[in-house]
């Protein structure tokens, strides 16, 4: 009777263990990890695994590029600050991303929607040194991290590798522009093949003073040239 007894605890006791082994409170990759990057102010600590981002520095369509989770953004026209690029209605329609305001900054508010961005409760804001006069208030709200850019906006490239590094997506950058770099060569490429088509059945037209364009130009290139020609 004690030996049944002492096997029916030896065998509660192993199940017990087993069952906390097999637990685990911390799951790799959880959205709770933080990392620190590096961005204009210094170092900063963000969210590893962002759920919940406020794009306020014109940054939408790389972070979408890179399968980020957009739920706001002010990738909008300077203009009205409200108008989305025809290219992005209907990414921003399917994803439920918000318009809160414009990125390039020129209002003494930043052209930001700050009480709209406090309601969505973002776990990220990626702003740009165009809305520094308001960097304290968004800080305030959610962690904040400011892209590396000087107030030209020209460095795409360098922005959309820095969020690669941020979020250890760098591979993807480098595919992505070492394809669109392979794509501009061959348009590059076919758009001189026809200029220089072009240019070398002028030469042979000699001096007719015309050019006949339905004889002499590759169809895709006919309309690119007044009918005076």
């Amino acid at each position: 009777m004690k030996k049944s007894a002492m096997l029916m605890l030896c065998l509660v006791l192993v199940f017990a263990l087993a069952a906390c082994a097999g637990t685990d409170t911390t799951p790799q990759g959880s959205v709770s990890d933080t990392v620190t990057v590096t961005d204009m102010k210094g170092e900063v600590a963000i969210p590893a695994n962002p759920q919940r981002i406020v794009d306020v520095a014109g940054l939408t369509e790389e972070l979408l590029i890179l399968d980020m989770k957009v739920i706001a953004s002010a990738n909008t026209s300077m203009f009205d600050g409200v108008s989305v690029p025809k290219h992005l209605t209907t990414l921003f329609a399917e994803r439920g991303i918000e318009v809160v305001g414009n990125y390039s900054g020129s209002s003494s508010t930043g052209d930001l929607n700050l009480e709209k961005i406090a309601e969505l409760k973002p776990d990220l804001i990626i702003m740009n040194i165009r809305h520094e006069k308001v960097y304290e208030q968004l800080a305030a709200i959610a962690p904040t991290v400011m892209i590396d850019d000087d107030i030209s906006y020209v460095n795409w490239r360098g922005r959309f590798k820095q969020l690669g590094q941020w979020f250890d997506k760098e591979a993807a950058v480098e595919k992505w522009l070492a394809d669109y770099d392979a794509k501009a060569a061959e348009l590059l490429d076919g758009m001189l093949c026809g200029l220089g088509f072009m240019f070398f059945r002028a030469a042979q037209i000699g001096d007719k003073g015309h050019m006949d364009k339905e004889a002499v130009l590759p169809a895709h290139l006919k309309g690119y040239l007044p009918d005076s020609l």
